[in-house]
C-alpha cells in the first residue's frame, strides 16, 4: 500500500512539474524584452527542451536513454540557471520602480549618501523614499558591483533555495530513501524553480525570492544544521527585508522551539 502511495505522489509531483514548464513557456516574455541575440528564442528551446526532460520523471526510459535519465536533475537544474540568465540579458531595464530602487540604493550607499535621503529618479518621475527595509540594500551590492543588475542577485537566491530544499529532503533519508520518494527529492526543488511566474518575476526585479531564500535559510540552519545563533541572523535579515515580514514573528512563535530559542538569544 506505502509502496502505491509513494509511487502516486511521484506520479502526481512529476506531472505538476511537466505542467509547471509548459506553462512557462506558454506565457514566457514581458513587454520590455529584446530577441535582438535570440534570447528570447534560445528561451522557449530550452523551455521545450525542459518539457521532454522533466517527462523522464513520468515515463522510465532508463534502458533506451540511461545517461540522460540518470543526468535529467543536473540538466534541468542548469537549464533552469540558465534561462535566469538569458531573461536578465534580454531585458536589460526592467520598467517597474522595484528595480530602480534595488539598483540606485547600493550605489548611493557604497557612493557615501543615505539610500533613505536620496532622489531617485523612476521613468518619467522622480520619488523621494525608499520603500524597503535595509537588508534590501546591503542583499543587492555584490551584484550591483559584479553586474551591474540588481536582478542577479534574486536569481542566485532561487537558485541557492532550490540547492537548501534539495539538501533537506537529501538529510531526510528515513522519509525518503527508505520509502521509495527518491525522486521527490529531485521533484520539489525543480518545481520552486519551474514555477510559471518565476521568469517573469525575475525580469520585472521584484524581490521577493531573495526574502523567500532567507526563511528558507533559516529553516535549513536552525532545524537541520543547528547554528542557531546564525540562524536567528538570517531570519533577522529576512524580516529587515520588506515591512510585512515582521508579520512572519506570530507564526514563528507558534513553534515551542523557535519560541524558547528566540528567548534565550533575547536574553
Amino acid at each position: 500500500v506505502f509502496f502505491n502511495y509513494s509511487e502516486g505522489l511521484q506520479q502526481i509531483a512529476a506531472w505538476i512539474l511537466v505542467f509547471f514548464i509548459v506553462l512557462s513557456l506558454i506565457t514566457y516574455g514581458v513587454e520590455f524584452q529584446t530577441d535582438q541575440l535570440g534570447f528570447v528564442s534560445i528561451s522557449k528551446t530550452l523551455l521545450a527542451a525542459s518539457i521532454i526532460l522533466s517527462s523522464l520523471y513520468i515515463f522510465n526510459f532508463s534502458t533506451i536513454l540511461p545517461g540522460l535519465a540518470k543526468s535529467k536533475f543536473f540538466l534541468l537544474f542548469a537549464i533552469a540557471a540558465l534561462l535566469r540568465s538569458l531573461v536578465i540579458f534580454s531585458s536589460p531595464s526592467s520598467p517597474v520602480d522595484v528595480f530602480f530602487y534595488q539598483k540606485i540604493a547600493p550605489q548611493a550607499l557604497l557612493s557615501g549618501n543615505n539610500p533613505y535621503s536620496i532622489i531617485y529618479p523612476i521613468k518619467y518621475e522622480t520619488r523621494d523614499v525608499f520603500p524597503y527595509g535595509p537588508s534590501a540594500i546591503f542583499l543587492n551590492i555584490p551584484a550591483v558591483l559584479l553586474t551591474g543588475d540588481p536582478r542577479s542577485s534574486i536569481a542566485i537566491a532561487e537558485l541557492t533555495s532550490a540547492l537548501i530544499i534539495f539538501n533537506i529532503l537529501n538529510k531526510s533519508k528515513g522519509m525518503f530513501h527508505n520509502h521509495n520518494f527518491k525522486n521527490i527529492i529531485e521533484l520539489l526543488p525543480l518545481i520552486f524553480l519551474f514555477q510559471p511566474k518565476a521568469l517573469y518575476i525575475l525580469a520585472y526585479g521584484w524581490i521577493d525570492p531573495v526574502l523567500v531564500f532567507s526563511l528558507i535559510l533559516f529553516v535549513y540552519l536552525f532545524f537541520f544544521i543547528k547554528e542557531k545563533i546564525l540562524a536567528f541572523f538570517v531570519l533577522g535579515v529576512a524580516i529587515c527585508i520588506k515591512q510585512y515580514s515582521i508579520f512572519l514573528i506570530p507564526f514563528l512563535l507558534r513553534n515551542k522551539i523557535i519560541k524558547l530559542n528566540l528567548c534565550f538569544n533575547f536574553l
